[in-house]
């Protein structure tokens, strides 16, 4: 019986760190921010690199640092994520990023990507990019993107760098951003963060310009530090099991952050502030394990220009708010009411299942396409366990399966609040006045509290529906 109880989640972005429990807990990190001259029209041209370290034996690592040492036994192909981790295997997870931004803008954002052929391997072991737990010193990791990306320049002579605006690199084994009861031994693994250039200005001053690569004519600017995957191998009672965990909800996440998307959970504390309703939220990023998240929040949306409200005057009369899913020309799918100067309503209808058909997965097994599909939930395909699956998830005809329920969800914007609190990356760290905030239905706001059940397990509070 595999059954964890406690994951804890650790989300970092923008040079900042920031621990998200599954259930939810987060420990404090500072701010991030993004990319925000971007324009969400722009096509994002992500360019990938893989990374490997010199062969290590340490203990707090996964792996030796090579891409096929971090599972000690042969699992096959029917795991999630399974080896092996070569060039094919992150182009399908980032067909992933690209359906994901397709179907969720509808069809406004448009994602190109490439990985580059060769992989590249670093001068020493993990643990000499690998900042200390709790530091605040990301500057290890600064130099890891600048030896990364030089290296990838030598190794692919000619290549057209300036082609692209946005850089990930995939880097052997897992990233220091999940913890599992069982699985010890990852204290020196990476964390997965997003630098921008202001970020990596904090490390190197403000003439800084990028990592120069095609003869100093094109400056990186921006880095997205991802790892191979997050699966684990976990000891309980005398035996060993892998706990499946991708790495879609990241990838999604790390594109909003260069399109200029805030963190939306409390980045004070960590805690969930909008839980699984919106993109920007540890609980939507490692939903159904990372494998996919729901659909960016009205607010996040209508900050990347893919959406516009019906604004509200006058007389309320009677309207029919149509889910975005199946609606046609002419339907209302989103209305925006206004209280004051700063602060509305937005109101929109979220559905699971809109065409009453099922969850539709799309996977890539043994360099084959297949389609798997859930009428339910069930054991192995839930928000918290996706044994079921196998392979590398690259779409699903509906992200917002991944939401804790169905139904018409309230939305208080507070743009005071946003416009005071984004440059810092703390929008939503006031559980009193927050700039994106769901209105419970119940008056309560559990959304990112903590409780205990009578059997003493510390759960905390997501949202659901009807």
């Amino acid at each position: 019986m595999k059954l964890l109880k406690t994951i804890t989640l650790i989300v970092s972005f923008g040079a900042t760190v920031f621990a998200q429990s599954y259930s939810t807990t987060i420990t404090p990190g500072s701010s991030k921010t993004g990319d925000i001259t971007n324009s969400a029209t722009d096509t994002v041209k992500i360019l990938a690199v893989m990374a490997e370290f010199q062969p290590d034996n340490d203990n707090t690592t996964v792996g030796n640092g090579t891409f096929n040492s971090i599972y000690s036994q042969e699992y096959g192909s029917s795991i999630v994520d399974p080896l092996p981790h070569n060039r094919n295997y992150f182009l399908a997870h980032l067909e992933f990023v690209k359906n994901y931004y397709h179907k969720v803008s509808g069809g406004k954002q448009v994602v190109v990507f490439e990985v580059l052929p060769n992989s590249v391997t670093l001068s020493k072991t993990m643990r000499n990019y690998s900042p200390p737990i709790n530091s605040t010193d990301f500057t290890v990791m600064g130099d890891f993107v600048q030896e990364t990306w030089t290296l990838a320049d030598q190794a692919n002579p000619g290549f057209n760098f300036g082609g692209y605006n946005l850089f990930f690199i995939f880097h052997a084994g897992v990233g220091r951003d999940v913890s599992l009861p069982g699985s010890l031994g990852n204290e020196r693994d990476l964390p997965s963060i997003y630098f921008n250039l202001a970020s990596l200005q904090k490390f190197y001053g403000s003439g800084f310009q990028g990592v120069p690569v095609s003869n100093g004519s094109v400056f990186i600017k921006n880095t997205g530090i991802l790892p191979q995957t997050q699966n684990r191998e976990v000891s309980s009672f005398n035996s060993k099991f892998l706990y499946n965990i991708t790495i879609n909800g990241l990838l999604a996440s790390t594109v909003a952050s260069y399109l200029g998307l805030p963190d939306l959970f409390d980045t004070n504390t960590g805690m969930s502030a909008i839980g699984r309703f919106g993109l920007m939220d540890g609980q939507s990023i490692f939903a159904y394990n990372g494998a996919f998240p729901p659909e960016p929040s009205p607010w996040e949306k209508i900050r990347l220009g893919w959406v516009t409200p019906v604004e509200l005057t006058g007389t309320l009369a009677d309207l029919t708010v149509v889910t975005n899913r199946i609606a046609v020309t002419g339907d209302t799918t989103l209305i925006k009411l206004r209280i004051n100067e700063n602060e509305y309503f937005l109101i929109e209808n979220r559905q699971r299942d809109a065409f009453k058909d099922g969850a539709k997965i799309t996977l890539m097994v043994n360099g084959s396409v297949i389609v798997k599909s859930f009428p339910k939930d069930t054991t192995g395909f839930a928000s918290y366990s996706i044994d079921s699956l196998s392979g590398v998830l690259m779409d699903v005809d509906e992200f917002d399966w991944a939401l804790p329920g169905s139904g018409i969800l309230v939305w208080h914007i507070d743009e005071k609040v946003i416009n005071e609190k984004i440059a810092d990356n703390k929008v939503n760290t006031d559980k009193r006045r927050r700039g994106v905030a769901v209105v419970e239905a119940d008056g309560v706001n559990d959304i990112g509290e903590k409780f205990l059940t009578i059997f003493g397990d510390e759960v905390i509070g997501e949202g659901n529906g009807v």
